[in-house]
Parts: structure tokens; sequence; C-alpha cells
């Protein structure tokens, strides 16, 4: 049962788990940047971004960039949600 617990709180947490450089990348990603957009945008190195990316594959249990675009934009959903839920009276 502790595992079910703690498997719920990460996928309800995964939009805090991310640091703010993750969310950068993850917000380029979603406007359809490709790698070298993104390296000269967020000034690293394409492999960088490549190294990164597969990270957040891997934290948001996705095999490519259009799920974890789609991922992505499902957490911010819930995250809204969320936000819209604790500020109704």
């Amino acid at each position: 049962m502790e595992r079910w617990i703690k498997l719920q709180i990460y996928q309800g947490d995964l939009m805090h788990t991310l640091s703010n450089r993750q969310r950068e990348l993850l917000t380029e990603l979603a406007k359809g940047k490709s790698n070298k957009e993104i390296a000269l945008t967020m000034n690293i190195t394409e492999g960088t971004v490549k190294m990164k990316l597969h990270i957040l594959y891997t934290k948001f249990h996705v095999a490519n960039r259009m799920q974890l675009v789609m991922k992505f934009q499902e957490e911010m959903n819930g995250v809204e949600l969320q936000r819209n839920a604790t500020s109704i009276p």
C-alpha cells in the first residue's frame, strides 16, 4: 500500500519536481523549437539539450518529443486545475 501512495504522490507532484531550467526547456519544446533553437535560446549546447530531454523522457515515462510535450501540457493543465480549485471559496 505504501508504494501505491508514493506513486500517486509522485504522479500528482511531477511538475513540482522540475527545475526552472527543465520547465524552460519544456516550454521551448512545446513551442515546436528544434534542439538547436532550444540550445540557442537557453545558451547551452545541443548535446546538453539532448541529455536533458532524455532525462525528461525518463521522468515523464515517455519515449519521444511528441509524447513529452503532450504529457507536459497535461501536467500543466492539472497544476492549473489545482490552483483554480484551491481559489474557490
